[in-house]
């Protein structure tokens, strides 16, 4: 059009039917189309709040693969993917199978491991749910008001120190007592404190501590 116009040339209406021809025009729409703008949502405040990593996690499963057991005997297992909300970190642990109990171990030695977690998220798996319904079962049998008053998130193990133990130290005990599996690896322990008490605790929660006299031993002569 601006050429017709430098020789001097009109065109009635000429703007008019060149705006619809290109309206019709597919390739010219691709072309002169504008970008779609996607309407972002906040983020949520697990994404936002400055804690450890693993405070607020998401729990997947992948799987299965197979593997040798007891001589030739092929058995499945599966992965549990816990995925940090903020740092993107991830923790992996194997399962034997897809079960609620199966679930709940892996949850213990995730947060023997990376620490206690404040919220999990998770899909509507059957394993997931029934492992919520237990735990809120067990958690109305506990008699610490305060572990009682906190929300129980999907798939949350929450475990309680002995009720005597001093706040910011390590409760001690005597281990009289470990738990082999099947291939001969420790699991557990079991543990006597100071107050007479037994309780059964995951390796993952022990630490070695070393017993040194503070007074020095006498020489001794030939």
């Amino acid at each position: 059009m601006n050429e017709l116009r430098a020789h001097g040339n009109w065109i009635i209406n000429g703007n008019t039917v060149v705006r619809r021809f290109i309206s019709e025009c597919i390739t010219c729409r691709r072309l002169r189309g504008t970008t779609a703008e996607q309407n972002m949502a906040d983020l949520p405040q697990s994404r936002l709040e400055d804690v450890l990593p693993f405070t607020y996690s998401a729990v997947d499963y992948f799987g299965p693969w197979y593997v040798i057991k007891e001589g030739r005997k092929e058995v499945k297992r599966y992965g549990a993917l816990f995925t940090c909300m903020a740092g993107r970190a991830i923790h992996i642990d194997v399962t034997h199978s897809m079960e609620t109990d199966s679930f709940i171990q892996a949850l213990r030695r995730f947060t023997c491991r990376r620490g206690a977690i404040r919220e999990l998220r998770s899909d509507r798996g059957t394993n997931f749910i029934g492992a919520e319904n237990e735990l809120n079962r067990a958690v109305e049998e506990m008699d610490d008001d305060k572990i009682k008053a906190e929300l129980l998130k999907d798939g949350i193990d929450w475990i309680k120190n002995p009720a005597k133990a001093m706040k910011n130290q390590w409760p001690m005990a005597r281990v009289t007592n470990v738990k082999e599996d099947d291939q001969g690896l420790l699991r557990s322990a079991t543990v006597r404190t100071a107050s007479g008490s037994t309780l059964d605790r995951p390796i993952n929660k022990l630490v070695e501590l070393l017993v040194e006299s503070s007074e020095e031993e006498p020489e001794k002569t030939g």
